[in-house]
């Protein structure tokens, strides 16, 4: 299992990586070698502010929680109702269980590439490809929910933090409804 720290609004840079030791063991390379740190699995000086910070935020999860979810919740759902009601796209993995801050969709007229650069300046957007590459390859992981690569390339992902608020949907939705 892999934490990031900046997900839970910790410190970039840092996280973590639980290894099972049984059943069936997991073992990894070391991308640095030297000091045999941690089992030898890593080398390098600790990034202890870093880590500190992750802990704090591990610690503070339980306390915003369900005031996060409740927040961040009523927005997803706007957005993904506004988009499904004005014909912009399909909302993917809609009746699964899943974060709440995370909205997939696939567009039913435009790429993502032309979303992406409509918007990289104002709204944080990603088609979960190398969309900056001449060729960008589809997402793995919309290829393995059985979209083809034609529908995935016409496949967006929005992600909502704590911050945003449902005046930030219905900017997103008026800008992203003026694309062409």
């Amino acid at each position: 299992m892999a934490l990031s720290a900046h997900k839970l609004y910790g410190p970039k840079g840092v996280g973590a990586l639980y290894l099972r030791r049984r059943n069936p063991r997991v073992t990894i390379d070391p991308l640095l070698h030297g000091g045999g740190h941690e089992r030898g699995n890593r080398s390098g000086t600790l990034n202890v502010p870093g880590i500190v910070g992750l802990g704090k935020a591990i610690e503070l999860v339980p306390e915003f929680i369900k005031d996060y979810q409740e927040k961040i919740l009523p927005i997803r759902k706007y957005i993904e109702s506004e988009i499904v009601k004005n014909n912009i796209g399909n909302i993917l993995a809609q009746e699964v269980n899943r974060i709440p801050n995370t909205i997939n969709v696939q567009l039913n007229q435009l790429k993502a590439e032309t979303v992406i650069k409509k918007l990289q300046h104002r709204i944080g957007i990603s088609t979960g490809s190398a969309c900056s590459s001449a060729d960008p390859q589809p997402s793995h992981v919309l290829l393995a929910m059985g979209l083809t690569k034609e529908q995935s390339h016409h496949s967006i992902r929005i992600s909502l933090g704590l911050m945003n608020t449902m005046e930030d949907a219905k900017e997103f939705l008026r800008i992203l409804g003026e694309i062409k």
